[in-house]
């Protein structure tokens, strides 16, 4: 027989769930979800385990962190560059990433949890219906 605080806890747990209705989608909807997020914290435990205190950019990715550090001191006036001898107009992308790289220590990984945020904060967006109703454009661009 259990002690009387234990059957006390079973009563009060058996209470809390009978009201709770159990839904046979509850389960796999939330295995679905954990099975979307755990390559992505995986992948995030990774790069922060593995990152190098001394870890220095090459390449493209060196440009767009000096960018970056130009639009924490205000400098920043083009938009990120182009194969071609020419800027892209608009330094947006560098003043949204100027933020997160600068709270984490300018540290070059900076840049890759900056654009995740980035893209995060696009992929909530969705586009408005139409005055009757319908959706916005299609992924073509034509109207439905």
């Amino acid at each position: 027989m259990l002690p009387a605080s234990w059957r006390s806890l079973q009563e009060l747990r058996g209470a809390a769930l009978a009201g709770v209705r159990r839904s046979p989608f509850r389960l796999a909807w939330g295995l679905a979800v954990f099975a979307a997020l755990t390559p992505v914290l995986v992948a995030l435990l990774v790069e922060l385990s593995l990152r190098d205190a001394h870890q220095e950019l090459t390449g493209d990715l060196a440009t767009l962190e000096v960018r970056t550090l130009n639009a924490l001191e205000g400098r920043q006036l083009l938009g990120p560059y182009s194969r071609y001898p020419w800027s892209h107009p608009g330094p947006v992308y560098f003043y949204l990433l100027a933020p997160v790289y600068a709270v984490l220590g300018r540290a070059p990984w900076g840049l890759f949890v900056g654009a995740g945020l980035i893209n995060l904060a696009c992929r909530g967006r969705a586009p408005a219906p139409d005055p009757d109703g319908r959706a916005g454009p299609s992924a073509s661009g034509r109207r439905r």
